[in-house]
């Protein structure tokens, strides 16, 4: 379960698709997402995900396209953790709705004030348990948010078809 302050966990199956996106709350309902720790409270856990990065190279900000669950493992900034400070300030004006950093991989801690940093951004922060493989991220929301397009997507359909029935009946 993931550990985080706030109501109650809903199921994903039982809302209605109204966005082709998933909230960052919706994304910590997904396993293995279910057991990163939220290190920002509830800050952002409505910012909504449409695509999964993976951060490693220290140029890899320019890379970001808004709407971003990017992970690391801090691997671009083990020399130098402060630069991560200066790096959420590019990475929340490009739209990240999310970062997840492994701790304890490259970084064996966070920089200080980084929590309060994403806070005021307004920009979740996860810890990743180390044993968690990329791919297991990627996969698992990527397929989480291609059931959201495709739903959408049928619903519109159907909607349109009904729309022309109903259209063509009353005339």
């Amino acid at each position: 379960m993931c550990n985080y302050i706030g109501q109650s966990k809903v199921s994903l199956k039982m809302k209605a698709v109204t966005k082709l996106g998933l909230t960052v709350k919706e994304c910590l309902e997904v396993s293995p997402l279910s057991r990163f720790e939220v290190l920002t409270g509830d800050t952002g856990l409505e910012n909504v995900v449409e695509k999964v990065s993976v951060l490693e190279a220290p140029d890899g900000i320019y890379w970001i396209r808004g709407n971003e669950f990017v992970a690391t493992c801090g691997y671009a900034f083990r020399e130098n953790k402060e630069r991560l400070l200066e790096v959420v300030d590019e990475m929340a004006q490009r739209g990240l709705a999310v970062l997840g950093i492994k701790i304890n991989r490259f970084l064996f801690s966070l920089p200080e004030g980084l929590i309060e940093k994403c806070i005021d951004l307004k920009l979740p922060l996860l810890s990743i348990p180390s044993d968690i493989a990329y791919y297991d991220i990627i996969s698992s929301l990527e397929h989480e948010l291609w059931n959201r397009r495709y739903v959408h997507r049928k619903n519109n359909l159907l909607n349109g078809y009904l729309s022309r029935i109903s259209t063509h009946d009353s005339v």
